[in-house]
């Protein structure tokens, strides 16, 4: 303690006789370490920019995005469409429909991304990652349900709507995989549809549907509708199971 003392008095004493010396360092030691703080601030600002467009290269691959290029005079697109469940229970959602004259197009939206297993008549799917596994609800047959629920609502046959369903990141599949279970290339797989199997006449009834379907709707009330029938509908499951 006594040395610390010591060294304290001497370091005040040669401030106190060689401050005009001492304040022009201390002056450029303050430049010093605002220029260190300014690159090491400018270094992270360009890992943000880079992470930045890492992450706008992504959304290039999501549907909205893969949809926008479609031909907009061929092809007609609608997001978050709800339409009656089959047992009209509450609505069932469609993330997105697509409509020409080479089909109707009912695209589900899958953000799993890991390891997937499970077989074509499974209910439930397993999404296994490094932090542990995942049940959900087997894709191909939610897809189905979704398709027959816009054919039901429509009047209009099962065999003019096409399901895909659409994994945003790049899963590993252990799962038999079907051709409309797409990673990649969905504008491309819309438009290799070339046979025409709507008239202008019934696409323009089911535009005309859609139009009314979507008008004067909430979409933020139409979803809380939805989650709140659905979790009913989860509720009552797992009260028949007990």
């Amino acid at each position: 303690m006594k040395i610390l003392n010591e060294l304290l008095d001497l370091i005040f004493n040669l401030l106190e006789r060689y401050w005009m010396v001492a304040l022009p360092l201390c002056f450029v030691g303050f430049l010093l370490a605002v220029w260190v703080l300014g690159r090491i601030l400018k270094g992270k600002s360009a890992s943000h920019e880079s992470g930045v467009s890492r992450g706008q290269a992504r959304l290039q691959r999501t549907v909205p995005m893969s949809l926008r290029r479609l031909p907009p005079e061929h092809y007609k697109i609608y997001n978050d469409v709800y339409v009656p469940r089959l047992d009209n229970d509450g609505n069932t959602r469609l993330h997105h429909v697509v409509l020409s004259r080479y089909g109707i197009f009912v695209i589900q939206d899958q953000p799993e991304n890991g390891l997937i297993s499970g077989g074509l008549d499974d209910r439930e799917w397993t999404l296994i990652q490094e932090d542990g596994r995942k049940r959900f609800v087997n894709p191909i047959i939610r897809s189905a349900y979704h398709v027959k629920a816009l054919a039901k609502y429509l009047d209009f046959p099962e065999a003019s709507l096409f399901p895909i369903i659409y994994f945003d990141s790049e899963p590993r599949f252990e799962a038999q995989r079907l051709p409309y279970m797409l990673t990649e290339g969905l504008g491309r797989y819309i438009i290799s549809h070339r046979v025409e199997v709507v008239s202008q006449e019934e696409l323009d009834d089911v535009a005309l549907k859609f139009a009314c379907l979507t008008s004067h709707r909430n979409p933020e009330v139409a979803q809380q509708k939805h989650q709140a029938a659905r979790a009913r509908r989860l509720r009552q499951t797992r009260e028949r199971a007990a």
